[in-house]
């Protein structure tokens, strides 16, 4: 009743808005309902093949960094630092890029520290395109760093250069 008064008061455009706008949600909540595709949950949603890289890299970094207990904004620090990453609304995030350095992916690994980091060779193809796999490697390699070294300046510091140090990367992303 009282939504009925208002829509006369808004008068009929207001009314057809509302019936687009009720039109909009009902086929949301249909499409949601019979897309059968197979999906991840998200804290904020879901991911699947589709998910723009943005979502799916937030997603990895959350599993991944709780997996091997490296501390979120460490895991989120390395990833602006190497990529750009400016979390999961990002957009025109990029995650396929190559460093100067022969470094590959979101998280910018190099071929032979994902050989020793992993069970199974690694190529530069898999760590440019499996964006799952790049972040896995990363977070298995920081929590490997950590242990060895027992100080996150350290271990990221070491990341970013091969040696264990503190410079300026390891400060922004410590911090």
């Amino acid at each position: 009743m009282l939504l009925a008064t208002k829509i006369k008061i808004m008068g009929v455009n207001s009314f057809k808005t509302l019936i687009v706008l009720a039109g909009i949600l009902a086929f949301g909540f249909l499409w949601r309902l019979f897309n059968t595709e197979p999906t991840k949950e998200l804290s904020s949603g879901t991911i699947n093949e589709k998910s723009p890289p943005s979502l799916a890299l937030y997603y990895y970094l959350e599993k991944y960094s709780d997996e091997y207990n490296v501390p979120f904004h460490i895991a989120m620090g390395v990833a602006r630092e190497e990529t750009g990453y400016h979390g999961p609304f990002d957009w025109k995030y990029n995650p396929k890029l190559t460093s100067s350095a022969a470094a590959y992916g979101a998280m910018k690994i190099q071929v032979p520290t994902a050989n020793f980091i992993w069970d199974e060779p690694i190529t530069k193809k898999q760590l440019l395109n499996n964006l799952e796999l790049n972040v896995q490697i990363s977070m298995k390699l920081l929590a490997y760093l950590y242990k060895r070294y027992d100080s996150w300046p350290l271990a990221v510091g070491c990341y970013n250069t091969g040696r264990p140090m503190v410079n300026d990367y390891a400060r922004r992303i410590v911090k």
